[in-house]
């Protein structure tokens, strides 16, 4: 059973008891659960969850039959646990009146684009649970207690009349409570493993996470028992926290504050050596498949619904079908020819199947944008930090051909950056003298810079900001030095590269400073 063991985990029940089986469960396999009352506002979270994978939901949390009621109480609850930053979850609904509440209630928080979920199970309490009729009380518990109670301050024969009497004050009153079924584990267990087998992709994601929480417990693991477990262990291990950090840094005078870190810097090296190594020899279960019908697009108003499918031609080669409601309005198209595939359509539908092409477009520059740039990031001079050069058109129109054969009259597609390129290893140890820079443009992703020129790097992801697709190229030529200083003072960050691109083009750079040319005569 494929179920994140992160944490990410939560019931919502307005009945512990009847919670309790399903925690039972969990708590065999592993899995650590988040419980709120789903009835008491007091018991959920202060601060919403941003990694919930997993969620099993009673519905009857309220005491009311409006079924537009419950449908908001549910809505607002989801809200006030799921943050707009959780990414996707599955929903299990978990409940004695699905019939009667689970679509209103699906229709509603569907409504909220960060409570739809990807993946819905639902199976009915009752298979788990049956009801038990119990007393309120334990009258017999309850008649000796008295009668101990006041023993001494009565005749013993007064006892039997007084016992009599208390018996029949303390009439049988009955409560119905459902309580588990002796297979009400194994019956969990068996709905679950087969809804989430319908989950299909979304378990990448799961397997992601439980194989960074295995990788992350090594390396804590594998440093910490690096010092025999005793009652000197904290002492010693702060000295080899300490030493990693200087041997981190290159410094020996070293704050605790620049030692820490140096350290988490140190845990993340080896904690990315155990993933790699956990991604290599994993297993994926066999319904963790891409095969799919290829939309790769979609759009439904719930009157009007879209779909761009890819499929195999008769030919052999990949076709693509435009659908509205089910019907094809073309089909058989290359492609090649996807940003054509509007043409000819009439509007309003024309411009919902450019906005669904546009749409599929972007989405490598988007998943770029999140792999290479951090688009907030701190005040701080570090490699890879982009500062935004403004000059005049006069000059734009003076350097831009370095760099493009023809220019666009819209000058303000482009815009000239400067780039922090110093060795990231003279950042972690603070060996700075000057900063080293290197000159380049961002410019709007339709343009064409020009290309196989030696001294030209041209960045191939293509990337978003502010909403617009932009491409990147930078000039060896103009790699310089300036005082650290003067950055500071005068450069503001924009954006900054992430590792794995400003690497690429520090090598690239140095590449091209260390190439050693050739005299030769033709």
């Amino acid at each position: 059973m494929m179920l994140p063991k992160n944490g990410s985990v939560v019931v919502i029940d307005n009945e512990p008891k009847e919670a309790m089986p399903i925690i039972q469960v969990l708590a065999r396999k592993g899995i650590p659960v988040t419980y709120y009352k789903g009835n008491d506002k007091t018991s959920l979270p202060k601060d919403k969850f941003q990694n919930v994978r997993l969620i099993f939901l009673d519905l009857q949390l309220i005491d009311t039959s409006d079924e537009h009621h419950i449908s908001k109480h549910i809505a607002n609850l989801l809200d006030k646990v799921i943050s707009p930053t959780n990414g996707p979850f599955i929903l299990v609904v978990w409940s004695k009146n699905r019939s009667k509440y689970e679509s209103m209630v699906l229709d509603e928080i569907k409504k909220h684009e960060h409570l739809f979920p990807s993946c819905v199970i639902g199976f009915n309490k009752r298979d788990c649970l049956e009801e038990k009729i119990i007393p309120s009380i334990d009258k017999k518990n309850v008649i000796e207690k008295v009668l101990d109670k006041i023993k001494g301050s009565i005749d013993t024969e007064e006892i039997p009349a007084l016992k009599k009497v208390l018996n029949d004050v303390l009439s049988e009153e009955y409560n119905t409570e459902f309580v588990a079924r002796e297979n009400a584990l194994e019956t969990i267990e068996k709905h679950i493993e087969e809804g989430l087998k319908d989950a299909g992709i979304f378990h990448l994601f799961v397997i992601w996470e439980n194989l960074v929480n295995k990788a992350s417990s090594s390396t804590v693991q594998a440093i910490s028992d690096t010092i025999e477990t005793n009652d000197l262990w904290e002492g010693n291990l702060r000295d080899v926290i300490k030493r990693m950090a200087k041997a981190r840094t290159g410094q020996n005078d070293i704050s605790d504050d620049l030692a820490l870190k140096a350290a988490l810097g140190t845990f993340s090296y080896s904690f990315s050596e155990e993933l790699e190594s956990s991604i290599r020899d994993y297993v994926f279960p066999d319904y963790v498949k891409l095969d799919s019908p290829f939309i790769i697009s979609g759009y439904d108003s719930g009157d009007v619904k879209f779909e761009i499918s890819r499929y195999q031609g008769a030919d052999g080669k990949p076709k693509l079908k435009l659908a509205k409601n089910g019907t094809s309005i073309k089909d058989n198209l290359s492609v090649k020819n996807f940003h054509k595939l509007a043409n000819g359509i009439n509007q309003p539908d024309k411009s919902i199947v450019e906005g669904l092409i546009n749409t599929y477009i972007n989405i490598p520059n988007l998943i770029n944008t999140k792999l290479h740039l951090e688009l907030n990031p701190s005040n701080e001079l570090m490699p890879g930090n982009v500062y935004k050069i403004d000059v005049s058109d006069e000059k734009k129109i003076k350097y831009l051909p370095t760099y493009f054969d023809r220019i666009d009259n819209d000058l303000n597609k482009y815009q000239f950056i400067e780039i922090e390129v110093s060795p990231i290893c003279d950042y972690a140890q603070k060996k700075w003298k000057k900063s080293r820079l290197l000159s380049g443009v961002l410019y709007s992703g339709e343009l064409t810079a020009k290309s196989k020129i030696d001294h030209l790097y041209p960045v191939r992801p293509r990337v978003i900001i502010d909403e617009k697709p932009y491409n990147m190229i930078f000039d060896f030529h103009l790699f310089k030095s300036k005082e650290t200083d003067e950055v500071e003072a005068e450069r503001e960050i924009w954006f900054r590269l992430k590792r794995e691109l400003l690497l690429d083009i520090i090598a690239n750079l140095s590449s091209h400073v260390n190439r050693p040319g050739i005299s030769y005569m033709e």
